[in-house]
């Protein structure tokens, strides 16, 4: 969909919006604590000031590199402040500040060539995950090696505004087609009321919001088109024009919101400023799946809780000395958006769908075994908890859960012209209009927001969210042709009678062996069957991190102990040609880990020689199963198949 009107075609609106909210989708599932204030807030801005801005002074040799994901969110929000980011840019000796497309814009990435451009300028400092408090690399370290940073404070005390905006933009019409074709309408207003007011603080209603901060993220386009429609602004006025709305406090937010749109509706004929699709919804108003009755709501700490916390604190204090003596990044407390809560459901039900769907033989037998419910959802819960450990999250722009975040057409049908509530914090401005009920979530809306290719997995979710009559008796039972097969089963097996308390059972319990252990070993207790993370997410887990040893995670492809940038990698699929298992269907390697069960009609899953867990694999419908590595005992079979022999 080109942008139309005003002579502001310059970039296509329904791409450039759909990657700007995947990016605030990625950033609000940013785990321990999150990158709205504390210790990663100013970390990132840190990374993103030291190290990112020295790789935009390189010219690329080829695909423009793009930034991890919290260098990227970073990156995006200074550019919210156009003057700011020019002179901050041209300071530090960067004369290419501008995006160089609009995948770099609002793109990010841990491939092997984006990782190998930020070791360039960052040496041993890792691209991702970032270094954990206390490590050689921290927040702390970085200061001691390299001085104080200019800027960083100050883009961390920022970094918590599109949480409460995101929040808003969570609801499905938000990625309508015809919605984004009426909001760039409205937009290209806004930009008049502006020239006309130049010395009023104007507060956008929550789909101009958006056009504008998407555009602003397009630095080069923004700059090009304020040149052209603020020209003529007197000279106290800069052309390049800030949301400076984001600085107001809260109270002094309505009256602003209430001139705002007693001055756009007298400047065009009395149009409405806002109505409830454009109105914006309060933080008082959980997204459905972040509330406390959530059927996620006992995975959610996975993203906010450190499980590393009192080990850290110390790093923690010394990085908040140095850098944030009377910041509110410090102190601040930021929501997160809600995005983070649809994230974790989509993730738990994918992977306790992988689970399901092999060990029922694509839901033609054992659907109400009560062993293949347990070992269904504890697959989902333990996806859940690596999360804390910087694994199955959407690090990089082409991650399926993100590629499902498109605009779209039939999710938005205009409601009546109604008072428009002011921006988060700040309850409603009515202005010559009725009062109405405040905007709210609706609880069909996480089931509404991902595409047809990953929407499947929310399927159901909403019955539950909605405390709807007869969940429990929709558990997945049988072929695919009933209304069971509806429902995805995760929601399905949450919705039955106790459900809910075995989930948190198994969180508690997987939570608490990772963080005594590793994460390794609790991928391999709780997790039923091995996820290929390489191909199914584009993600690829190397060497020995803070948080993680690859080579002991549980993945069919997408993580060993070497080096991202070894040379015997294969140039083509990255892998290191040195033993291990194959996709469900190949055995570990010498003293590898757990031989992997046989996938869909796969082959015999073979345990390790010394292998971790030494158990054979069991095999896939039609498949033998396994047979055990030394001393280890011989898989189940599969369905119709026969269980292999013990080992040794």
């Amino acid at each position: 969909m080109a942008a139309s009107g005003e002579n502001l075609a310059w970039f296509n609106v329904d791409t450039s919006v759909a990657d700007f909210l995947r990016l605030l989708h990625a950033a609000d599932c940013f785990p321990r604590g999150g990158l709205y204030s504390g210790y990663y807030a100013i970390q990132a801005a840190q990374r993103y000031e030291r190290f990112w801005t020295a790789v935009l002074k390189e010219p690329a040799a080829g695909a423009a590199p793009l930034p991890p994901l919290d260098v990227a969110y970073t990156w995006l929000v200074h550019r919210q402040d156009p003057v700011g980011y020019k002179a901050a840019l041209t300071a530090l000796g960067v004369e290419r500040r501008h995006p160089a497309s609009e995948a770099q814009a609002f793109g990010f990435s841990v491939d092997r060539a984006d990782r190998k451009a930020w070791k360039a300028a960052a040496g041993a400092h890792e691209q991702w995950p970032p270094p954990a408090p206390g490590s050689p690399y921290d927040a702390d370290h970085e200061v001691l090696a390299r001085g104080v940073p200019n800027y960083a404070m100050g883009l961390a005390n920022s970094m918590g505004h599109f949480s409460r905006l995101l929040h808003t933009w969570l609801r499905p019409h938000f990625l309508d087609m015809k919605f984004l074709e009426r909001a760039w309408e409205r937009f290209t207003k806004f930009l008049r009321l502006h020239a006309a007011h130049p010395q009023e603080v104007l507060v956008p209603a929550a789909d101009i919001a958006l056009i504008w901060h998407t555009y602003l993220g397009l630095s080069d386009k923004y700059e090009e088109m304020c040149a052209r429609v603020f020209s003529e602004l007197p000279a106290n006025q800069p052309a390049l024009w800030r949301p400076d709305y984001l600085t107001l406090l809260p109270d002094q937010i309505p009256a602003a919101y209430g001139k705002t749109a007693a001055l756009y509706t007298a400047a065009f004929g009395g149009v409405p400023y806002a109505d409830p699709d454009t109105a914006w919804v309060g933080p008082e108003v959980p997204y459905p799946l972040a509330a406390p009755a959530s059927p996620v709501a006992a995975f959610l700490g996975a993203l906010d809780d450190n499980p590393k916390a009192s080990e850290q604190a110390p790093a923690i204090a010394r990085a908040a000395a140095k850098l944030g003596e009377g910041q509110p990044w410090v102190t601040a407390v930021v929501p997160r958006a809600g995005a983070h809560s649809l994230y974790l459901a989509w993730l738990a039900s994918r992977r306790a769908e992988h689970y399901y769907e092999d060990a029922t033989c694509g839901r033609c037998c054992w659907t109400s075994s009560a062993a293949v419910h347990a070992k269904a959802l504890s697959t989902g819960v333990a996806a859940a908890v690596s999360c804390a450990y910087f694994l199955d999250l959407p690090v990089t722009a082409k991650h399926p859960y993100l590629k499902a975040i498109t605009v779209r057409s039939g999710l938005w049908q205009p409601q009546h012209p109604a008072a428009g509530g002011a921006p988060a914090n700040n309850g409603a401005a009515a202005h010559h209009q009725p009062p109405q009920p405040p905007p709210a979530f609706s609880p069909t809306d996480p089931e509404r927001t991902l595409g047809p290719s990953q929407a499947h997995l929310l399927a159901g979710v909403s019955q539950l969210l909605g405390g709807g009559a007869g969940m429990a008796a929709a558990v997945v039972r049988g072929g695919k042709g009933g209304a069971a097969a509806d429902v995805a089963p995760l929601w399905s097996i949450l919705g039955a009678k106790g459900g809910a308390d075995k989930a948190q059972a198994y969180y508690r319990v997987a939570w608490a062996l990772a963080a005594a252990t590793d994460v390794g070993r609790m991928q391999r207790a709780y997790q039923h069957r091995k996820h290929n993370a390489r191909d199914d997410d584009h993600v690829y887990y190397y060497g020995t991190t803070d948080y993680y040893q690859a080579n002991t995670l549980w993945y069919a492809y997408g993580a060993d102990a070497y080096t991202f940038d070894d040379p015997r990698r294969n140039s083509s699929n990255g892998m290191i040609a040195v033993g291990g298992g194959g996709y469900d269907g190949g055995g570990g390697g010498w003293s590898g880990g757990d031989g992997g069960g046989g996938g869909w009609s796969g082959g015999d899953g073979g345990g390790g020689f010394s292998s971790g867990d030494g158990g054979g694999g069991g095999g896939g419908c039609g498949g033998g199963g396994g047979g055990g590595g030394c001393g280890g005992g011989g898989g189940g079979g599969g369905c119709g198949g026969g269980g292999g022999g013990g080992g040794d």
